[in-house]
């Protein structure tokens, strides 16, 4: 009776086994060519190398599979697809690892997976469903890869999607395309052309970085933002336009392209991030939108060719270094809405000649114009009460500098080493010459100086060759000035006084004429 019993169970289970679905309980979404995703039937571990799960019913769900367990330099071997599977509709690439998105019921390309072709043609279905994004790593590092086709409806290329694809030579983004993920063409270096789509909203983050063929790019008025490092050493880039929609130029977005010769930023954009061009050394015209409110740090630092800058009406900071070492150069003219320059902002600009300081200016940071060697004029404007620290310290082209009366003090080194500087005015606002202000202007001999100066510090005037001071106050105000050691220009120079008038006194006495030329009477 026991060995009847046995046997009875023993045949039971064996009718089960035969009738269970070994495809349902391994779900694997690689196109595989109709074959059974395990390697060995039914002998395949749950866990297998393409990321299978243990049954969960009919679902092809892959959200747990790893979008870089297929990435690499070269392509899997094909172990035997069939190229009439069905799920990828024909004349399009096999092979290729799909992950279904089970809320929105469409797939996203996330790896290459056995598939062997150079020319890779994403279907726009797969298993009668939508492909509607590539995921992130997708292609990473696949050095074969010659051109990609991309179907309209997909909607998103993740990061890193064609990252150092090296073999890389065109592509084209469709209009269906709203994302693009960071690093996305990152490292292909043989990428020529690029065409994007007129929906891709931001250009992220090192997305074309070092793609060293490049020459030229539209930008499309869909773009509000563009990332960090996006262009950063795209060696063969000679042009950019960017479009109104552009709100923000990131961090070093086109630092070191070294044969960019011309930029034009759009009205839309309101700030230049630090660096964004910084040694572009082909540079020779900038033109800066209306909308652009701030110039940051070092943004144009080392754009050695750099000879016109056309700056909009709106810009309200020129930050640090903005302009330094822009040796080519020649003329400024800061708008009126600019209300700050920052410390070094223009120093070693050598062919700047000519510079027109706009009237709302408040702040200049030290050593803003130092080293400016071939500047020879200096208009200041209305508003700024102070020069600071060795402002235009060795502009040795300067000759002349009028200081107007909304002008408080003259800082440390403020003009100190211009050499060729012969005439100074200083207004009558001025209450303090700072130490070494004007110290080795060995040209200088001609000095004006405002009746309101209370203090001449410390070699303020050292190294000065000045035979005469033309003073807007009288002798008793002049006695009443603290002048500190080592400023014998000054002390021992003919000094005249100020009067409206004729005088009927004997004495040194001056005036202006109806030409504003200073006249002794």
């Amino acid at each position: 009776m026991k060995k009847l019993l046995a046997l009875l169970i023993a045949l039971t289970m064996m009718f089960v086994l035969a009738s269970c679905d070994i495809d349902g309980i391994i779900g694997i979404v690689t196109d595989r060519g109709g074959e059974d995703g395990a390697a060995d039937g039914e002998n395949q571990d749950h866990e297998d190398e393409g990321g299978a799960t243990e049954d969960k019913g009919d679902t092809t769900d892959e959200e747990n599979k790893d979008p870089e367990d297929d990435v690499g330099d070269e392509y899997p071997e094909d172990p035997g697809a069939d190229e009439d599977d069905g799920a990828t509709p024909s004349g399009y690439s096999k092979g290729l690892v799909y992950t279904f998105d089970s809320r929105n019921k469409c797939y996203s390309v996330t790896g290459i997976g056995i598939c062997a072709d150079t020319d890779i043609k994403i279907p726009p279905t797969y298993e009668g469903k939508k492909v509607t994004a590539i995921g992130d790593y997708a292609f990473s590092s696949c050095s074969k890869l010659t051109s990609i086709a991309i179907p309209d409806g997909v909607n998103s290329i993740g990061k890193c999607a064609f990252f150092k694809c090296t073999a890389l030579t065109s592509m084209t983004i469709p209009d269906s395309v709203k994302t693009l993920g960071d690093e996305v063409f990152c490292g292909c270096s043989n990428l020529e052309s690029l065409a994007l789509g007129n929906s891709v909203e931001r250009l992220g983050i090192m997305s074309l970085a070092f793609c060293g063929r490049l020459k030229s790019i539209a930008i499309p008025n869909s773009v509000k933002s563009i990332g960090e490092r996006a262009f950063n050493d795209c060696d063969a880039l000679t042009s950019i336009i960017i479009p109104d929609s552009v709100e923000i130029i990131g961090e070093s977005a086109f630092n070191d392209c070294a044969k960019l010769e011309s930029v034009i930023i759009g009205n839309g954009t309101t700030s230049i991030g630090i660096y964004a061009f910084i040694s572009c050394k082909a540079l020779k015209s900038v033109t800066i939108g209306d909308g652009v409110i701030s110039i940051g740090k070092e943004a144009f630092r080392d754009c050695w060719a750099l000879e016109t800058v056309t700056m909009g009406n709106s810009v309200k900071s020129i930050n640090d270094g903005a302009f330094r070492g822009c040796n080519a150069l020649s003329d400024m003219v800061i708008p009126d809405s600019v209300t700050g320059i920052g410390e070094n902002a223009f120093s070693g600009c050598s062919g700047l000649k000519s510079l027109d300081i706009g009237d709302n200016v408040t702040y200049i940071g030290n050593r803003a114009f130092a080293y400016c060697s071939g500047l020879e004029s200096i208009t200041i404007g209305s508003d700024l009460t102070r020069i600071e620290t060795s402002v235009f310290y060795s502009c040795t082209g300067l000759k002349s500098i009028v200081i107007p009366d909304n002008v408080k003090s003259i800082g440390y080194d403020a003009f100190s080493g211009c050499t060729a500087l012969e005439s100074v005015v200083i207004g009558n606002g001025v209450t303090a010459i700072g130490d070494n202000a004007f110290g080795s202007c060995k040209s200088l001999t001609t000095l004006v100086i405002g009746n309101s100066v209370a203090e001449i510090r410390q070699t303020a005037f050292s190294g000065c060759y000045i035979t005469a001071v033309y003073y807007m106050g009288t002798e008793a105000e002049w006695g009443r000035i603290t002048i500190y050691q080592f400023n014998n220009g000054v002390v021992n120079a003919t000094r005249y006084y100020y009067s409206e008038t004729e005088p009927t006194t004997a004495g040194n006495y001056w005036h202006y004429d109806e030409n504003g030329k200073v006249v002794v009477w």
